[in-house]
């Protein structure tokens, strides 16, 4: 659980700096919509290990019952 608190933490610095990102962007570079497409699978890619690490926990609970 520990990791999965930790990967949440680190998907928030993602998204603040992604935020941040178009206040600095000064040249409009043609990248900024490929970072959008990266955090978003970024969130998929994290929503998928959570339910993956909760179901796990849930089974193991199961098994100790």
């Amino acid at each position: 659980m520990a990791e999965l608190e930790e990967e949440e933490q680190s998907l928030e610095r993602l998204r603040r700096w992604h935020r941040d990102l178009p206040a600095r962007d000064v040249f409009g570079t043609p990248e900024a919509a490929r970072a959008a497409e990266r955090l978003a699978t970024c969130t998929t890619v994290y929503e998928d290990y959570a339910e993956q690490v909760i179901a796990a926990l849930h089974h193991n609970r199961q098994e100790e019952a």
